[in-house]
């Protein structure tokens, strides 16, 4: 976002990784960062011990497992500004498909550790929620798709971004109708994917699961706003384009 605003650094060729990473680093970002997990060490500080006392643990357990896992996170958020955009793309996708098959297993292999939402996987030391990987790894592909698609002799990307979202509406269908048979789900397709319902964003398909699992409603909005007004029509958003003399431009949004 900072380089669509204020435009891209220029790299110099042969320029040591580290002081390249400190030159083109966003800074604010990075500071507001830092600045945040600060804050929620404080407020762990004051707000765990009573908790991890009734939990019988020792009182500054949660702080400490938040100061793990929150040096953790910085060393892999450091780690992937240093990456080129071509190997964040890569992993973004391992990282989506991976994430995507997790969520799917969830129903079957999941735990909710005694709070009524199965979306975690218990690996004993710690647990695992994928749909918290599951978010950065589809901004980033839908991001890409988006993009590839608008390139000359591009990848079909709207076609890509319609079919996952096509996946996902079958999934939380099946899960509707507890088969997996196409004759059983299908009536069910136009019910998760429209109101009433809990509406369910990008990033939330264990949730949708669970929900549909405990036998309630949902509408799946994803990250196009799916509506489905009848079969193989869809009334998500979308932008209208003008192209004259070669340039792209947006006549509505609709």
């Amino acid at each position: 976002m900072t380089e669509m605003v204020y435009g891209a650094v220029p790299v110099r060729d042969g320029e040591p990784i580290l002081p390249k990473w400190w030159r083109t680093i966003d800074k604010w970002a990075m500071s507001c960062i830092l600045l945040l997990f600060a804050v929620g060490m404080l407020l762990g500080l004051a707000a765990s011990p009573p908790l991890a006392a009734k939990n019988g643990f020792d009182s500054f357990h949660y702080v400490q497992r938040q100061a793990v896992f929150g040096v953790l996170a910085v060393i892999a958020m450091v780690l992937t500004s240093m990456m080129t955009p071509v190997m964040v793309r890569r992993l973004a996708i391992v990282g989506f498909l991976v994430s995507f098959v997790a969520l799917a297993l969830l129903p079957f292999f999941g735990t909710d550790f005694g709070k009524g939402a199965v979306r975690w996987y218990s690996m004993g030391f710690a647990s695992f929620q994928p749909s918290e990987f599951l978010k950065p790894g589809f901004v980033v592909v839908a991001a890409w798709m988006m993009a590839a698609a608008l390139e000359i002799n591009g990848p079909p990307g709207k076609t890509w971004s319609f079919a996952l979202c096509i996946s996902i509406v079958l999934m939380l269908a099946m899960q509707a109708a507890g088969s997996s048979d196409p004759q059983v789900y299908k009536d069910q397709v136009m019910s998760v994917a429209n109101a009433p319902g809990e509406k369910i964003y990008p990033g939330e398909l264990a949730k949708a699961l669970q929900i549909l699992k405990d036998g309630g409603e949902v509408d799946y909005e994803g990250a196009t706003a799916v509506e489905l007004i009848g079969p193989g029509e869809s009334a998500g958003s979308y932008r209208q384009i003008k192209i004259e003399d070669g340039k792209i431009t947006t006549v509505q949004y609709r």
